[in-house]
Formats: C-alpha cells, sequence, structure tokens
C-alpha cells in the first residue's frame, strides 16, 4: 500500500470521526478529518487526498451537494458516502453525483475497510490511466513537434505503399499538398524520377518500394524530381519499414540539387583549373606541407627536363636534385628553396639564370585554407628568356634616345595635353631646355605647360593647340619666359600623338633671337636702299629739268661745232638717266618681293 494515500474523513459527528481516524491510521493511511462541508473543502484544496469518506448529512450542507466541488479539488479522487439510512433513492443519487459507493451506519468495520481499499485501487488505477495518458500525449506532442520541425523530408506510408502522412519539409521538396499526396502511392505512375544520368527511374528501384517489399533498410538512392514546370529536384532518399500494425515504410529525404549543383561546378571548376594549367605559358609545381608533390603541369616537367621517374615519385627532395645542376647558382638556388619551406607565410620571386642561357621567372606563394592552415607551397615558372633580351635592346635604345634627346640643340618638351581644360601638364624637358629658361628638371616638371610662355603670348596657346589637334602637327613662332622673367623668341615645332590613350604633345622649341637680328639688319638695309634709291630719282629729275632747257636754247641758237658737242653730251646724259629709271623700275619687283619675306612696308618698320 502506498504510505502517501491520504483519507478525508467528514461527519459531523465527532466519535465517529476520532474513531475512524483512529482505525484508518492503524492500518497506515494518511488521515485528515472535517464536521463541516467548509472544512472539508478547505482541507481538499490544500493537500492531495486520495479517498473522501462522506457523511451524506453534514451541518452547512448536504454531502450530496458538496460532492461535486469537492471532486473538483482533484477529479481522480474516490468517494464513500456515508449514511444513517439506505435507500435506493440516496444510493442512485450519491452514484450520479460521482461517488464510487456508500456505507451505512452503524459501520461495519469488517466491510468498511475492503470497500476502501478497492475504492483506493480505482483511484490508483485511474492515476495511473491519466499519468500514461499524459505521458503518451507528451510523446505525440514530440513526435509531433519533431515530425514538423524536422529539416528532413519524411512520409509515411502504409502496408499497401499508400501515402498517409509527410511533414512540410516533404510538402516544400515534393511540391504536393498533403491531400495531393494522400492520393498517392509511393511506387505510382503519377512519379517522374529520373536516375543521377538522367534516364528514367522504373519504380523498382525507389528506396521506399524496396524497402516495404525487402522489408529492410534502404540507403542513399539519389534520384531526380521532374517537376510540372520540368524543373528537377535532386534528392538523397532512405526508406526503412516501421514496425507498428499497419504501417508500411519512413521515407526520410533531402533537397541535394544545390549540393549537385556545387558538386557540378566544383567538376567544372577542375576542369577548367586542368585545362588552365595545362595550358598557361607557367609552368606549376605544388607541395605539399610534408615535401610531396601533389599536382604539375607538363610545361613545368618540360621547362626542367625533369625525367618521369622522378616527377613520377612524389618527392620534391628528388626534382630539386634533377634540377639544381642546370642554374648557374646552385647555392643561392637551394638557399632560397630552402628559406622559403621554413618561413611558410612568405611569398617570393626572383629571376633564376640557367646554364644555358635561360632566364626564369619564379614566383612562390603559402597555400592557406580559411581556417589559417597551411596546406603547402605552390611554385610557378616562366620562361622569361626572350622578355629580358628584348628589356636589355629596349634599355640600349632608351639609353640611345636619352642621349639624342638631351644632347639636341634645340629645346625638347614632352607634355600630356587636356583638350577640356585646355592645359598641357610637362613629363620630361631636356637639358637644353634647363639651360634655355633657366629652370631645373624637377622644377619643370612642376609647370603647366603655358607658363613657359611670354604672359602676352599665353593667351595665344590655346589657339596654337587647337590648331595642334586638328593638324596633328604644326609650326609657330612665339615667345617664351626665362626664370629672371626676360623672354626669348622661339620657332616651335610641335607634334601631337597618343600615348596610352593621353594626348601627348612633343615640343621642339628652337632659339631664333640671331635670326631675329639678322632679319632686322636686313630690314633697315632694305629701308635705306628704298630710301637711295628714292633719292636717286630725285635726282634724275633735277638733272632731267635742266637739260631740257639746254637742250631749248640750243635749238635757238645758229647750229656751231660747239653747240652740237654741247647737245650730244645732253643727249648721253639724259640717256643715262633714263637708263637708271629703267633699273629703278626693274629693282621695285626685287624690292616687292623682300618687303614681303622681310615683313618690311615703306615707311613702316613692323
Amino acid at each position: 500500500m502506498d504510505s502517501k494515500e491520504c483519507i478525508l474523513v467528514v461527519d459531523d459527528d465527532e466519535g465517529i470521526r476520532k474513531s475512524l481516524t483512529l482505525i484508518l491510521k492503524k492500518k497506515g493511511y494518511l488521515v485528515e478529518s472535517a464536521g463541516t462541508g467548509a472544512e472539508a473543502l478547505s482541507i481538499a484544496k490544500d493537500r492531495t487526498i486520495n479517498l473522501t469518506l462522506l457523511d451524506i448529512k453534514l451541518p452547512d450542507i448536504e454531502g450530496i451537494l458538496l460532492l461535486a466541488p469537492l471532486l473538483k479539488t482533484n477529479l481522480e479522487m474516490s468517494v464513500i458516502m456515508i449514511t444513517g439510512f439506505a435507500s435506493v433513492e440516496s444510493a442512485v443519487q450519491s452514484l450520479t453525483a460521482g461517488a464510487s459507493g456508500y456505507i451505512t451506519k452503524p459501520i461495519d468495520l469488517d466491510g468498511m475497510l475492503p470497500r476502501i481499499k478497492t475504492a483506493l485501487d480505482h483511484q490508483r488505477l485511474v492515476t495511473e490511466v491519466r499519468q500514461a495518458e499524459e505521458e503518451l500525449n507528451v510523446s505525440l506532442a514530440k513526435y509531433k513537434v519533431i515530425f514538423e520541425s524536422f529539416p528532413i523530408a519524411i512520409t509515411i506510408s502504409d502496408k499497401s505503399g499508400n501515402i498517409i502522412e509527410s511533414n512540410w519539409r516533404a510538402v516544400e521538396i515534393l511540391g504536393l499538398s498533403p491531400e495531393e499526396q494522400s492520393r498517392r502511392r509511393i511506387g505510382g505512375t503519377e512519379w517522374h524520377l529520373i536516375r543521377p544520368d538522367g534516364t528514367p527511374m522504373p519504380a523498382g528501384e525507389y528506396a521506399s518500394v524496396r524497402a516495404l517489399k525487402e522489408n529492410h533498410l534502404v540507403q542513399n538512392v539519389e534520384m531526380g524530381i521532374v517537376k510540372d514546370n520540368n524543373t528537377v529536384t535532386w534528392i538523397n532518399v532512405t526508406a526503412a519499414p516501421v514496425p507498428i500494425k499497419d504501417y508500411g515504410v519512413a521515407i526520410a529525404y533531402n533537397d541535394i540539387t544545390e549540393r549537385k549543383r556545387v558538386d557540378e561546378e566544383i567538376v567544372f571548376k577542375n576542369i577548367v583549373l586542368s585545362t588552365q594549367q595545362e595550358t598557361t605559358l607557367d609552368g606549376i609545381l605544388i607541395i605539399d606541407e610534408h615535401g610531396k608533390i601533389i599536382s604539375f603541369n607538363q610545361h613545368f616537367t618540360d621547362m626542367w627536363d625533369i625525367p618521369d621517374d622522378v616527377i613520377e615519385s612524389g618527392e620534391d627532395i628528388l626534382a630539386i636534385q634533377s634540377v639544381i645542376t642546370k642554374v648557374k647558382d646552385p647555392g643561392e638556388f637551394l638557399e632560397r628553396v630552402k628559406y622559403l619551406y621554413e618561413h611558410k607565410e612568405e611569398k617570393s620571386r626572383e629571376e633564376v639564370d640557367l646554364v644555358d642561357g635561360r632566364v626564369f621567372d619564379r614566383f612562390s606563394a603559402p597555400m592557406y585554407g580559411k581556417d589559417g592552415r597551411y596546406y603547402g607551397r605552390v611554385w610557378y615558372f616562366r620562361d622569361i628568356t626572350e622578355r629580358k633580351r628584348t628589356e636589355n635592346a629596349l634599355r640600349e635604345s632608351e639609353e640611345r634616345f636619352r642621349e639624342l634627346f638631351n644632347k639636341a640643340n634645340d629645346a625638347i618638351y614632352l607634355y600630356e595635353y587636356d583638350p577640356v581644360q585646355q592645359t598641357g601638364q610637362l613629363i620630361e624637358v631636356n637639358e637644353v631646355a634647363c639651360q634655355m629658361l633657366q629652370y631645373t628638371h624637377d622644377e619643370f616638371l612642376l609647370m603647366p605647360v603655358e607658363n613657359i610662355r611670354a604672359p602676352i603670348e599665353r593667351e595665344s596657346f590655346r589657339e596654337h593647340m587647337k590648331s595642334l589637334m586638328g593638324l596633328g602637327h604644326f609650326t609657330f613662332e612665339t615667345r617664351h619666359q626665362r626664370k629672371d622673367s626676360t623672354w626669348l623668341p622661339i620657332e616651335v615645332n610641335a607634334h601631337l600623338f597618343v600615348l596610352q590613350g593621353r594626348n601627348v604633345v612633343l615640343s621642339i622649341a628652337r632659339d631664333i633671337t640671331e635670326r631675329k637680328k639678322t632679319d632686322e639688319k636686313i630690314r633697315n638695309s632694305l629701308v635705306q636702299i628704298e630710301s637711295d634709291l628714292e633719292q636717286m630719282a630725285l635726282f634724275n629729275d633735277q638733272i632731267r629739268n635742266p637739260l631740257a632747257v639746254i637742250a631749248a636754247l640750243l635749238d635757238r641758237e645758229q647750229e656751231s661745232k660747239t653747240n652740237t658737242m654741247i647737245r650730244e653730251q645732253a643727249f648721253k646724259i639724259n640717256a643715262l638717266i633714263t637708263t637708271l629709271d629703267g633699273e629703278y623700275l626693274k629693282s621695285e619687283k626685287v624690292r616687292e618681293f623682300l618687303r614681303k619675306h622681310y615683313d618690311f612696308y615703306e615707311g613702316e618698320d613692323r
């Protein structure tokens, strides 16, 4: 008997209460007693009562009326009614109200105790059933939560293969509502499933059908579900028989579409990587953290002429021994390799000279995972022999160009021109430019090119550049200003070309100071000649007029030998003057050409 079972004695007769309490305690029960209905309810609310012996007549309430509120305190409580008189009516009322039985006064102790035991056994059975139901409900709730929240799709079938239950994940993967699934069988013709190779999969290969038919676990069957829109959802299926009456199989499956896409992408990337590795200009060698060769391309073995047995051994040390005799400095080569293997985190790039005259560009870097784990080292080798030869030839060419650039007799300016901002930034100048304008090389490179012009000439810079942009080359005269603010007359020969998408101008500037001085002397000489010729023309007129007078006077005089001689001399003088006038007219064409060439106009020095 459970020592915790408690009996409540409710009777207004104190003697009966005490007697029953004493007897029941001797039998090992816990006993509470109450003389009124109110006391009984108070006790029942404060503690668990297994059985109540309830007098049908109480001073504050009828026992039958107390029965209902008393049972509300504990629905599993058993109640035996005590009555001073027995009648069918009172018995029926008691049982109808929820009592498990009744006894009459005077109380027959021998008959009461078995009744009490029976009532307690019944109460205990009711409690156990309730607890079992609660445990079952908890288990069902747990199963339901797990079934519905499990991230893997689950479908249950009956013995005939009819789908009877599926969770939310199954609805998502199959694209079918629970009602739609319930109208299908696991091996039904409604399913359109394919094998991994894309061919149709017969029902006999379904994991669920096999598990139901063969009555054992079938694991990891991969298949594709072809949906109505012709998309394919790939799943991995495991099915097992359910050892419950009328149940068939439990099918668990998860969507592996993304995994297959990633797998296919990895395969594709590996193909691309392998193709790149074999088609690259570089020889590639990959060494793991233990010094073992894990990958290489054919170009690597061809570059170094490594025997097949050496590369197939997978030993990096054998590969090193195979190539060490081919380098000019074996000691330095080995020392560098050893250093990099000891300092795993370092990258390296250097050139390796070979004894046959070739030059290899060697690059090496460590391989680290996202978790920081060191996986080894990759080596890249590229034959740069031709590039080195080209670089050397280019370097010699640049040196020759630099020599010509700096030894030129004229100033040379190289600048980038921005047609939007209409300004140019100097890139390079030669030594003659520095000497001519008295700026250092570094000062030049900080200047806009238009600032080397005299202020009065800077406005014409835009017009000159506009012409250059249109023609590609342009020659013009301008004036450049020295650092000390004096200026020089300059003749500029500019050429425009495009370098790496930029407008670059090569401008050759020649100091024409001496030429200007010579031009000025010629202009002055021309002015003097012009003046002298004009004076001569006036002088001719002054001579011709007196000769005309002399000739007129001679015409009035009688002919004489003297007059004849004078007339002859006058004619000679007139002929000479006429000749001079003719030569003057001939010289006019020459003088006109000189005026235009030297920008000279009569009476004006430009």
